[in-house]
């Protein structure tokens, strides 16, 4: 885009990333926070980087904090990216509530080792452990 500034001669040329029409069926683009591709939303890389390490600021596996007021912390911030990124492609959602489940169960196994049943992960602390304790399920939000 090119533009004439008054009582100047020369051509200016002036560019700007959010200001390109751009046909979204043929081509990517990113909003604040969102990528468009087709008739897809998802967030931006930059965003799902931030929240990733926003769960890794809250769950670190030295802290002496209980695992109810970890869960507490993850809570409200979980919620708030969910509130702005809900109307995202499903997939997103699955993919955040494994890296959350991951983390806290990473933690578990840090804090009690002993494993006499000889149990995965998953079925030591299935998910339903998690949601009994107060941490939401994205993936089932998005579905109500």
């Amino acid at each position: 885009m090119t533009q004439r500034i008054p009582g100047d001669s020369s051509v200016s040329s002036v560019t700007s990333c959010w200001n390109q029409i751009v046909g979204s069926r043929e081509k990517s683009f990113a909003f604040p926070g969102y990528s468009f591709r087709g008739k897809l939303r998802f967030p931006r890389g930059k965003s799902v980087e931030k929240v990733r390490d926003r769960i890794l600021a809250l769950t670190p596996r030295r802290s002496g904090c209980s695992q109810e007021c970890m869960i507490a912390c993850l809570n409200s911030s979980l919620r708030g990216w969910f509130a702005y990124f809900r109307h995202c492609h499903w997939s997103i959602f699955d993919e955040m509530d494994r890296t959350v489940r991951v983390r806290l169960r990473r933690l578990l196994l840090k804090r009690h080792r002993v494993n006499r049943k000889r149990q995965p992960r998953t079925q030591r602390r299935p998910n339903q452990f998690f949601a009994d304790r107060g941490l939401p399920c994205l993936s089932r939000s998005r579905a109500n």
